[in-house]
């Protein structure tokens, strides 16, 4: 029975290859990465520009025009841009701009032809939104936001609203300024903040005072 030897490789034949198995990360080292990944991502879309609002809160009475500035920084050219004035909901907004123009159809009803947008500056970033005869709804927190592409950013606005009223002041003129006071609102004890004139009464003082919406009430 004849000998069967292995067959010779020339020169120029490759060796063989020898397969090595595949590796897979662990699971929680693989979703930390795409975790650093996003944030990143989330990083980059944010970083483009900041919008910056007044820190201070904006105060006006009833019937008053409001006006909400908010700007970008640095300086950018805003005409292509999507801005946008919400409060607690994104869509329908107070007021949105996009594609250079109003976008009615996705502003509340209640503030159609109360607004005005001010875009004189808008080529360095800078707008405003003017809100004509506040009532005591509009007090609150508002959202002004930039959108081009990808990247936005937001600020926020606070608006104080306050109105004037003749207050009739339990007790003599020189008590503490918490009182009890009876207004159009009913009877509650609070802080006075501000007390603008006095003219005596019978049964007190009767004192015009600007009231603010947010204050602290005792029960």
């Amino acid at each position: 029975m004849p000998c069967l030897r292995a067959p010779k490789l020339s020169p120029n034949t490759p060796a063989p290859k020898i397969m090595n198995m595949a590796y897979f990360p662990d699971h929680s080292v693989l979703s930390g990465l795409v975790a650093v990944l996003f944030l990143q991502l989330l990083t980059m879309i944010s970083a483009q520009f900041t919008v910056v609002a007044p820190a201070k809160p904006l105060l006006v009475m009833v019937g008053e025009d409001a006006i909400l500035h908010c700007h970008l920084f640095p300086k950018k050219n805003a005409e292509q841009m999507e801005v946008r004035w919400f409060r607690s909901q994104f869509s329908p907004a107070i007021y949105v701009y996009k594609d250079g123009k109003n976008r009615d159809e996705e502003q509340m009803e209640e503030y159609r032809s109360r607004t005005t947008f001010m875009r004189d500056n808008i080529k360095d970033g800078s707008v405003a939104l003017k809100i004509h005869n506040v009532t005591a709804f509009e007090n609150g927190r508002y959202h002004c936001y930039f959108q081009e592409g990808r990247s936005y950013d937001e600020a926020f606005i606070d608006l104080k609203v306050a109105r004037r009223s003749w207050l009739r002041a339990n007790g003599p003129k020189s008590e503490s300024p918490r009182r009890n006071l009876v207004g159009d609102w009913g009877s509650e004890e609070f802080t006075i903040q501000r007390e603008i004139h006095k003219k005596p009464i019978q049964e007190g003082v009767c004192v015009l005072r600007e009231w603010f919406w947010e204050v602290e009430v005792k029960n």
